[in-house]
């Protein structure tokens, strides 16, 4: 009787689904604190680590900071009160108001 050693003569088996994880959909969420310096802190927490975090008033001032690790990121921006603030990290959009 023959031994069957695991290998195949046989065509290759056809590819299954992948074994990775889905990736999560891009998410960030932002808040702002009136400093005392005539501008806004943008707190920014997002899913996207290690990347470019853009809060852009709606008064036109835009101002970026890089995300840390854990996805956080601290930017100061010179917004009016009352102004919507769009802030962009990565593929990930969330705004806030001034």
């Amino acid at each position: 009787m023959p031994q069957d050693f695991g290998y195949s003569t046989g065509p290759a088996p056809a590819a299954g689904p992948s074994s990775q994880p889905p990736s999560a959909a891009a998410w960030c969420t932002a808040t702002t604190y009136n400093s005392s310096y005539g501008d806004y802190d943008v707190y920014v927490h997002s899913n996207q680590p290690n990347k470019s975090a853009t809060a852009t008033a709606s008064n036109g001032k835009s101002h970026s900071r890089y995300t840390n690790a854990s996805g956080y990121a601290d930017i100061y921006l010179h917004a009016d009160p009352g102004n919507s603030i769009t802030v962009t990290v990565g593929a990930a959009s969330c705004s806030t108001t001034a």
